[in-house]
């Protein structure tokens, strides 16, 4: 989610902006299924300690 987070506030690292970035991915899906393209999506977080708290 970080580049839509920057896209949303020029901060890939600002967490609050993850309701406009989950927006603008769901679009982003959206768009290639309709246009019937493989897609992946990784939710999977890059720092060490994510999801430990």
């Amino acid at each position: 989610m970080d580049p839509r987070n920057f896209v949303a506030t020029d901060s890939e690292v600002d967490q609050a902006a993850a309701p406009v970035a989950v927006e603008i991915q769901n679009l982003l899906l959206d768009a290639r299924f309709a246009q019937g393209l493989i897609t992946l999506v990784d939710s999977t977080k890059r720092t060490p300690t994510s999801g430990t708290d």
